[in-house]
């Protein structure tokens, strides 16, 4: 069970070292600290992200399970708002003060 979430965090640890080589050696030290700045935003939305789905699997299995598909309709429908607001609260944030 712990097999996927260790792969899954390796490679986001290889996709940050090879991020940071490359823009290091492209934009130089002004890119690297950049990178560690959104760094800790990106794992804000994997996490809240990563909630929403786990959340929203569960609710929709019982539901499903139950029987009851309008309530489960439901929750995937509050989800995919949910989700959608997130992105584009974030998105217009990240127009305003980026």
């Amino acid at each position: 069970m712990s097999l996927p979430a260790i792969l899954g965090m390796s490679v986001q640890a290889s996709y940050n070292v090879v991020d940071a080589f490359f823009i290091g050696r492209g934009v130089g030290p002004l890119g690297l600290a950049g990178t560690a700045v959104v760094f800790p935003l990106q794992l804000f939305a994997i996490g809240v992200g990563t909630m929403g789905g786990i959340g929203a699997g569960s609710i929709v299995s019982r539901k499903l399970g139950a029987g009851d598909t309008r309530q489960a309709d439901r929750a995937l429908g509050t989800l995919v708002s949910l989700a959608l607001s997130f992105g584009i609260g974030a998105t217009v944030l990240g127009h305003l003060f980026l």
